[in-house]
């Protein structure tokens, strides 16, 4: 009974010592059809002038959700920030402004990007992303359109030729 008690404190102290531990200075964006300054309608959509404070580094959360799959293209742009390591669903690289950078999206569901940036100057900079979606046809599609041709190359084999002999 003790050990339970000691334990049931100790659960208690963690969660108050949690509970007053500061957050990260990082903002959290949901991107679909109506946030902002994060927009995403399945298609197309991005975001634009997310401020970074002078002489200042910022890491922001972007909340991406896909209901298809297909190829998702990310292009970051800015003129006064230093890229920092990015991570899109656990894949870490480091842009490069103007650059596109493909992901194969397998599965529906909503994916993090992470951006990680530093401003060196003494002015307010900002950085602006655009996402995009190319949907990836279904299997079910593929064997259509396979088929399809098949069966054309089937019926143009399959037509012979008539001639008529003139005497």
């Amino acid at each position: 009974m003790v050990n339970f008690k000691r334990a049931i404190a100790a659960a208690a102290l963690a969660g108050a010592t949690l509970g007053f531990a500061g957050s990260a200075s990082a903002t959290t964006y949901v991107c679909d059809a109506v946030s902002s300054p994060c927009s995403f309608d399945q298609g197309t959509g991005g975001f634009s002038n997310v401020k970074v404070a002078a002489n200042s580094a910022k890491s922001d959360l972007f909340k991406i959700a896909v209901t298809t799959p297909g190829q998702l293209i990310l292009t970051f742009t800015s003129a006064n920030l230093t890229f920092g390591s990015f991570s899109f669903a656990g894949t870490n690289f480091t842009p490069v402004s103007g650059n596109k950078y493909f992901f194969n999206i397998a599965t529906a569901g909503s994916y993090d990007l992470v951006t990680n940036l530093t401003n060196s100057g003494s002015v307010v900079s900002s950085y602006s992303g655009t996402i995009d979606l190319a949907a990836v046809p279904e299997p079910a599609a593929w064997g259509m359109l396979i088929g399809g041709f098949a069966m054309g190359g089937i019926a143009l084999r399959r037509r012979r030729a008539t001639t008529l002999a003139i005497a």
